[in-house]
């Protein structure tokens, strides 16, 4: 499950099997082959319990077509092949990304992805720190579908202005060589709709941008915790091809004097820092106890929540709108002082992250 909502209405996509085979390629490894679980950590297999090294996962996928697949997380340096071409490299243990696959012939593939866990002189970020870092694929893998031009990214943001919502939403359109097609995007919030036409230039990314008043917003707070949803729906030839969907909050936080504002009223901050971390899964939590953790915070009158010291899984920033919590998201550079600043890709692989 990659949400706690559904994202697409047109797009085709589905989370990958649970079951991979796993082996692994350094010292202190596997004597052979096992069938392990996905997502999941390595160190949840009794003999890794301190593996600090490579982990191939495994995974024979029947697909065919235009293929992106979606790791919402690998830890922390990942490569993905499909059959024996490597579609990616990734630097992150917490942050999603995506391999794409065109006009791959319907059929069986193997589905190939390397977690390593090893520090080195190639990460800045994960370094030994007071938190683990695990290996393995720790967050869902979702195999998606897409046409020639696709939608990569939604992002709404709210603004507040003179008593009146409006919401300043860019699209990360991403496309293939589409010759001189038109295409139509759609853009709907609530009531209020838009619709423009474009033309791709070769390949790349298209980005469009603009604002959208939304004058019977429905307001979030702790107390009414209210989602709005964004859905974008791109048309070739009065037909859709393409979808995604996400949801936000109409909110405002700002700083007046020592008063933090949320919605124009002062509010105090009231929570928790809290370690995506727990004994049974490491860092591959599953959402019943994400869940047990949120009912604990409002148990105890909790409001908002720290996430040391790393981006959370998108499933639990799904409750945290859910269940009224605010959060705290942090980036990934704890504990790194001057000289470790200085490493030559920190600024690459932090921006990254953020």
């Amino acid at each position: 499950m990659e949400r706690l909502f559904q994202t697409h209405q047109v797009r085709k996509s589905c989370e990958a099997a649970p079951l991979w085979t796993l082996r692994t390629l350094d010292e202190g490894g596997l004597d052979q082959p096992m069938r392990v679980w996905v997502p999941g950590v390595v160190e949840q297999v009794p003999k890794l319990k301190n593996y600090r090294g490579r982990a191939l996962y495994t995974q024979k996928v029947q697909c065919g077509g235009n293929l992106r697949f979606v790791f919402q997380g690998v830890s922390f340096k990942a490569r993905v092949w499909l059959d024996d071409t490597l579609l990616c490299t990734h630097y992150g243990a917490y942050c999603a990304f995506s391999a794409v696959a065109m006009n791959v012939p319907l059929g069986d593939h193997m589905l190939k992805v390397e977690a390593d866990n090893r520090f080195g002189d190639d990460s800045a970020l994960h370094i030994p720190n007071d938190y683990y870092s695990y290996g393995g694929i720790n967050r869902p893998v979702i195999i998606e579908e897409v046409p020639s031009a696709w939608i990569e990214a939604v992002r709404a943001v709210p603004l507040y202005d003179n008593g009146l919502w409006s919401v300043r939403v860019r699209i990360v359109i991403h496309h293939s060589d589409c010759g001189t097609e038109t295409y139509a995007l759609k853009l709907r919030i609530g009531n209020t709709e838009m619709t423009e036409t474009f033309v791709p230039e070769g390949s790349g990314s298209t980005v469009k941008e603009c604002t959208l008043s939304c004058p019977d917003a429905a307001v979030w707070s702790p107390e009414d915790p209210q989602l709005t949803t964004v859905s974008a729906v791109l048309e070739q030839n009065g037909e859709p091809i393409d979808d995604l969907i996400d949801r936000f909050g109409f909110r405002e936080v700002r700083v007046s004097g020592k008063d933090i504002l949320l919605n124009g009223k002062p509010i105090r901050l009231k929570g928790f820092n809290r370690h995506e971390d727990f004994n049974d899964y490491g860092v591959s939590v599953p959402v019943e106890a994400m869940m047990r953790d949120l009912l604990l915070f409002k148990d105890l009158g909790a409001n908002c929540v720290r996430t040391c010291h790393y981006p959370n899984d998108p499933r639990f920033l799904d409750l945290c709108d859910e269940m009224g919590i605010l959060v705290w998201e942090e980036s990934h550079a704890r504990g790194i002082g001057e000289e470790g600043m200085r490493h030559p890709l920190f600024m690459d692989q932090l921006r990254q992250c953020t």
